[in-house]
């Protein structure tokens, strides 16, 4: 529900399944959050999700979706000033949505964020992110109520891309 309030449309999670993958199950695991209730993959996609070293809540695009060169796009032509002002302090940002880490938005150039925008355009297999993450051990201290107003204040302040991502007429940083 803070997720379709901040975005103004209902969304729909989707738990990773790992059915598949007994003998060599993956690292990590997610839920993602999108418009669609059949599936996450083709919309802009919140993740929230863990690894064994840290704990991550993302949102942009992955290579499957049809709003990549919608969001490149847009992240192009911002004004790169508002947009480190708008998001939340220690962003990363994610050209691929399976490997942790990312690159930290505060250390990369205005060109190499362009770059990454124009990647996620060009390259299928691009996608373009932009999360926050924390340590295992910062979370594991932290009370659940508090972990969870962190993760819905990040939220927050993640969605103001998604008008950018969905490609709205007039959408800006606001």
């Amino acid at each position: 529900p803070v997720i379709s309030q901040a975005v103004g449309v209902p969304m729909y999670a989707h738990v990773a399944r790992h059915a598949r993958r007994k003998t060599n199950p993956p690292n990590d695991s997610w839920v993602a959050f999108s418009q669609d209730p059949r599936g996450y993959k083709k919309w802009p996609t919140f993740m929230v999700g863990l690894w064994q070293t840290h704990v991550y809540v993302q949102f942009g695009v992955i290579y499957e979706s049809a709003q990549k060169a919608v969001l490149g796009q847009a992240v192009q032509t911002l004004d790169l000033a508002q947009l480190r002002e708008k998001l939340p302090v220690g962003t990363r940002v994610y050209g691929d949505y399976m490997v942790p880490g990312g690159n930290s938005l505060a250390a990369l150039s205005d060109e190499q964020l362009r770059a990454l925008a124009q990647r996620v355009q060009e390259v299928k297999k691009a996608d373009l992110l932009f999360g926050v993450e924390w340590p295992r051990e910062t979370v594991l201290a932290m009370s659940p109520n508090a972990f969870e107003a962190n993760l819905i204040e990040r939220c927050r302040q993640l969605a103001v891309l998604y008008p950018l991502a969905m490609g709205k007429e007039g959408a800006t940083l606001s």
